[in-house]
């Protein structure tokens, strides 16, 4: 029994002491007040001292059995290899004195405890390609956390078989407010070796998603049978359904303008690696992680001449059934970053982190004025506050200004009618190819189209260099070869110009002759000016043009025709008799 005062008036806290050599000390206290004078007829051990004869006998009563409880406490925590804190003591202890409360918590001997089973469950999914090398570092961080949970509750050897709702729950507010340990526990944080130390709040999306992790890991013990079934299915839906929840700000991203704001910009020369960068990375659109892996070796010229940088995502790279890589194709602004810096962004020898990226990229756009406010939702007032984008820039917001631009350019798949929204025959049907990329991009970043040779220089007028032909080195040139090894016949047409004015056909061997010189009885070959084909038609000189067959060609009459009418008059009406006019005959009068 513990007492610090020695004053006989007033009242102590009941507590207890307990200790085993110098090594461990421990405290358990019964919130209960005492009056100080009738606590000082007691020993330290909780007996009467000699020759006292007024004692309250409940008080007595109530030490033994405290006394009782708490060496079952400690036999028990010694046994099972608790952690010896007061606070592992003082639930211990509450459970034995309230039988209604869960019984103390035992540890089978030779068996994997629940830290023990997530590390190996972790290092398997790294080994088998369940996870990457990027969520293998979150999931360590889960186990660390998990490790100091159970630390602090007392718990350090907690098999995966007692790990209950309750404890699910308590590791959720854990997980929120961790922050509220590190002052409690300084040699726990010293230990594990954190570098950024819990200081506030943990958003509600970072809590799901390590609580995701968790329940994987419950899910891999409930499908090999090692638990009966998982603490995240005794949850009721409705509550499963609210505590696994996400809130989606509203994106942000660079517009087109900025985005020209900040390549027109002339930034001091601290600022110009943050720049190259963040500029290049917006033509890609690669995660931070893929980007800071680039080199020239992945800098390739397709055959139309448009460099473009091919990749494997290191994220997906062990979920993907087959083996795809990314092309993009370089824009002229992320060409000439390219050529000038050979994704050499690391000044004077110094490793240029994402943590230090971060940083000057919020200088850089601080310095080039994007200001524009942007929202984030603070959960512990329900409403958005709104930050100049500048603030909450980070390598993220290269990947999400490239998304953005280049789903502006794009046309709508199913505008045509022909499938239905969402159906995959339409993306299995077609595929965009380097060209179409290539145009796609120069309208998203307003980049005018150029082409480079195969060594990357960019072409400035003429042709592009190629690779010498068999022909232009003098070597042979063979005829092509079918799959039984017989000449591939060529296909019927004119034949293929060469550059000496001569034709290669294996049909004509050889169009050349041989003529003999009338002085030195020398060979000279005699070369046919014009092409070989069908012989020119010649024309006779002076010959008039054939008319077209068809009928006789009509003489044509000086005579003019007379015009159909009143028939002409005779020459005897020159005479003075008239003609009488057809018709009915004249009556005549006879006379008597």
């Amino acid at each position: 029994m513990y007492c610090r005062t020695t004053s006989a008036s007033g009242s102590t806290s009941l507590r207890f002491r307990v200790t085993d050599g110098r090594a461990l000390t421990m405290y358990y206290s019964t919130g209960r007040k005492i009056p100080n004078e009738q606590l000082a007829v007691f020993t330290p051990e909780g007996k009467l001292r000699p020759r006292v004869t007024v004692y309250n006998p409940k008080l007595k009563g109530e030490i033994e059995e405290y006394f009782a409880a708490i060496n079952a406490a400690y036999n028990h925590m010694k046994i099972t290899g608790m952690d010896m804190r007061s606070e592992v003591l003082q639930a211990e202890v509450d459970k034995i004195l309230n039988p209604e409360s869960t019984e103390a918590i035992l540890h089978p001997i030779g068996e994997e405890n629940l830290i023990q089973r997530f590390q190996r469950y972790v290092e398997e999914a790294y080994r088998d390609g369940i996870i990457g090398e990027h969520r293998h570092m979150h999931y360590d961080a889960l186990v660390r956390r998990m490790e100091r949970f159970l630390f602090i509750k007392g718990h350090s050897n907690m098999m995966p078989q007692q790990f209950d709702v309750k404890m699910l729950m308590d590791f959720r507010s854990f997980i929120t407010d961790e922050y509220l340990y590190v002052d409690l526990y300084p040699k726990l944080y010293i230990k594990d070796g954190h570098k950024r130390l819990p200081s506030k709040r943990i958003a509600n999306n970072s809590v799901v998603h390590q609580l995701k992790g968790l329940r994987a890991f419950f899910n891999e013990l409930e499908n090999t049978d090692e638990i009966f079934k998982s603490p995240f299915r005794k949850i009721s839906h409705e509550r499963f359904k609210t505590m696994m929840r996400t809130k989606n700000d509203e994106p942000f991203f660079l517009r087109g303008s900025e985005f020209k704001t900040v390549v027109n910009t002339e930034v001091p020369p601290e600022l110009q690696t943050a720049k190259d960068v963040f500029v290049l990375n917006c033509c890609l659109g690669a995660r931070i992680g893929d980007f800071m892996r680039f080199d020239m070796d992945r800098v390739a010229v397709s055959p139309e001449g448009i460099p473009y940088v091919h990749y494997i995502p290191h994220k997906t790279m062990k979920y993907m059934e087959n083996v795809v890589e990314i092309k993009t194709p370089l824009v002229r602004v992320a060409y000439d970053i390219v050529m000038r810096t050979k994704f050499n962004f690391s000044g004077n020898g110094t490793e240029y982190s994402v943590a230090v990226y971060n940083r000057e990229l919020r200088r850089l756009l601080k310095f080039c004025g994007i200001d524009r406010p942007v929202a984030k939702f603070n959960e512990a007032k329900g409403e958005n506050e709104y930050f100049p984008l500048y603030e909450v820039a980070s390598s993220r917001l290269a990947r999400k200004t490239h998304v953005d631009m280049m789903n502006k350019v794009q046309v709508n798949a199913y505008a045509a009618g022909l499938h239905a929204e969402g159906s995959d025959a339409v993306y299995r049907y077609t595929n965009l190819e380097i060209a179409d990329r290539f145009a796609l991009m120069n309208a998203a970043f307003s980049q005018k189209p150029y082409h480079v040779n195969p060594d990357l220089t960019r072409v400035k007028r003429g042709r592009r260099k190629v690779e010498p032909t068999e022909e232009e080195q003098g070597l042979p040139v063979l005829p092509a070869m079918t799959g039984d090894g017989m000449p591939m016949k060529r296909k019927p047409g004119r034949p293929r110009k060469l550059k000496d004015g001569m034709t290669n056909s294996l049909s004509s061997i050889s169009t050349t002759t041989q003529t003999p010189d009338s002085l030195n009885g020398s060979t000279e070959l005699s070369v046919p000016k014009r092409k070989p084909g069908r012989p020119r038609k010649e024309k006779p000189a002076e010959t008039p043009p054939k008319r077209k067959p068809g009928r006789p060609r009509k003489e044509k009459t000086m005579v003019a025709k007379r015009r159909p009418g009143r028939p002409r008059k005779d020459e005897s009406s020159s005479t003075g008799v008239q003609r009488r006019k057809p018709g009915r005959p004249k009556k005549t009068t006879e006379t008597t």
